[in-house]
């Protein structure tokens, strides 16, 4: 027969001896729980601790392993929506955003229950220009001027110049466009697209202008007007550059022409 006494805090068993009437009780220690709060049976007694997480302002998502006992480990999965990232990161308002890795942050060696709180801010996009860069337009471009970013106003004559503005901070592009328009008259500053139209259109004593490049065009002067033709200049039509070539013939039919800073190819 088995039986407990929780006053005495012992365990008695009494053993009949078969035959005799006799018995003999042995008293047994208490089993009861270690200091170190397992049973001798091996079942735990530790206490558990939440994990509580907070999300400010929205724009991700904080989740936490929780409950867990004591010493244990939570590892917390932080997710930033698109367009977004973690921003700051706090546990029972100390600062561990230097401790967030890899979209997690792990609590290690738990005694207490933590607050997790998190939150998310836009992330930098750099302004890139967009397909308008580097084209050559025969009027100042207003399209496609940004993939990503903020058109600043287009500026200059031609060339054409702007800024794609970053977002949220990001890096700026500076862009630009030619003008088809290479040549120009200097009494009545009009632009024109080939020596032969500035030169049909010149009027008695004009000066022609042509920027440093090469015209692929046969010029023919038949008009009874005395015209002067200066080449390689720079995209401003000011300083001399080099020279200006014409892929083509040159004939001289009527009047006159003064030129310099040509090649004839």
């Amino acid at each position: 027969m088995r039986w407990y006494n929780a006053a005495a805090a012992v365990c008695a068993t009494i053993i009949f001896t078969a035959g005799t009437g006799a018995a003999t009780e042995v008293d047994v220690p208490r089993l009861g729980v270690s200091k170190f709060g397992t049973s001798r049976f091996g079942v735990s007694n530790l206490p558990d601790f939440t994990i509580s997480t907070a999300v400010v302002g929205g724009n991700g998502t904080i989740s936490c392993e929780s409950p867990v006992s004591q010493g244990g480990t939570s590892t917390c999965n932080i997710t930033p929506d698109a367009g977004y990232h973690l921003a700051s990161l706090t546990d029972n308002d100390a600062d561990k955003l230097s401790a967030f890795t890899q979209s997690s942050y792990v609590i290690y060696s738990i005694t207490a229950g933590h607050f997790v709180s998190g939150t998310f801010s836009s992330s930098p996009v750099p302004g890139i220009c967009g397909s308008s860069n580097g084209g050559t337009y025969t009027a100042i471009p207003g399209t496609n001027l940004c993939t990503s970013g903020t058109s600043s106003t287009v500026t200059g004559t031609g060339p054409w110049s702007w800024t794609c503005d970053g977002l949220s901070g990001g890096i700026p592009s500076t862009c630009s466009a030619d003008t088809a328009f290479k040549i120009k008259m200097l009494a009545s500053g009009t632009t024109h697209l080939t020596i032969q139209d500035a030169y049909n259109k010149a009027a008695e004593g004009e000066t022609v202008l042509a920027q440093q490049i090469t015209f692929t065009e046969n010029l023919y002067c038949n008009r009874l007007v005395q015209v002067k033709l200066l080449g390689g200049r720079d995209s401003n039509y000011g300083a001399t550059m080099g020279f200006t070539a014409i892929q083509g013939t040159l004939t001289i039919q009527k009047g006159s022409m003064e030129i310099s800073g040509f090649i004839i190819k």
